[in-house]
């Protein structure tokens, strides 16, 4: 099945190598996210901090909703809605989504306890969820594009993100940003599994799933599993 995925164009022409590399590695995230929840025709998906041109060339017809903080327009596909909120309680029922997707937007909503009610949110109305972040202890930060950005203390991150022109966000933003490791995404997700990300022999990324339905168990799970690499 052949799944492809896009960047806008300013991104890519600021970021040329990083967005070519960028796009490879989401195309094979996302076929791993199609085999991996064994999606169906019409299913309903919750895309959490996504965009309608993600979802552009998807290769199965879905129903997609993009929840944000803000809407930019003029943007939504035929098969994708867009809806903004508080960046508090998401705006729908229980168990509302067959799915509910998230790509690199976890790390950005706050501390821990607010990374810990983003994870509630998303269990609460997705039947199933899927969930990537990058990882902590890869050694290149990509919001930054700067190696061990993430372990720098915060005046040095503050001096570092002022004068580097080659980040991906404003500085302010980069002080704010949390990456997770592989330990807290299953304490934030009770009973997730784990699909790893590679590059060489380092994790990259990791997506912590749940592919059967979620009935949001209150004790939290002792181990998660591993069940696959993208090299």
């Amino acid at each position: 099945m052949k799944a492809s995925v896009s960047l806008p164009d300013h991104v890519i022409q600021r970021y040329p190598l990083f967005s070519r590399a960028s796009i490879y590695y989401r195309e094979r995230r996302l076929r791993a996210f199609i085999r991996v929840m064994n999606l169906k025709e019409n299913a309903s998906i919750l895309d959490v901090g996504g965009q309608p041109y993600f979802w552009q060339n998807f290769p199965i017809p879905v129903k997609v909703t993009c929840l944000n903080l803000y809407s930019e327009g003029g943007e939504n596909q035929d098969n994708v809605i867009s809806e903004t909120y508080d960046g508090g309680d998401f705006p729908f029922e229980d168990q509302s989504f067959d799915v509910v997707h998230s790509n690199s937007v976890i790390e950005h909503v706050g501390d821990y306890s607010a990374q810990k009610r983003f994870a509630n949110e998303i269990m609460r109305v997705g039947q199933r969820y899927w969930v990537q972040t990058p990882n902590y202890y890869l050694p290149f930060e990509p919001h930054a594009q700067f190696p061990c950005f993430q372990y720098l203390p915060p005046n040095l991150k503050l001096a570092v993100g002022k004068r580097w022109k080659k980040a991906a966000y404003p500085y302010a933003d980069l002080l704010s940003i949390q990456l997770l490791t592989r330990t807290q995404l299953l304490d934030l997700f009770p009973g997730g599994k784990i699909w790893e990300e590679k590059v060489l022999f380092l994790a990259k990324s990791y997506s912590i799933y749940s592919s059967l339905p979620n009935r949001r168990a209150e004790s939290p799970a002792t181990a998660g599993e591993t069940i696959g690499t993208a090299i």
